[in-house]
């Protein structure tokens, strides 16, 4: 493959175009990204 980054992607930028706005839009940032502090393994309690 030639692509060396992830926003090169085609697909990925149509994403980002069709659904999420922008890198780091309310969207994106609610969809995308993880909070590690709130997330535990599923056997935790």
């Amino acid at each position: 493959s030639n692509l060396r980054f992830s926003h090169e992607n085609p697909s990925i930028k149509q994403v980002y175009q069709d659904f999420l706005g922008a890198p780091l839009s309310e969207k994106a940032e609610e969809l995308l990204h993880t909070n590690h502090h709130d997330w535990r393994m599923p056997n935790e309690r």
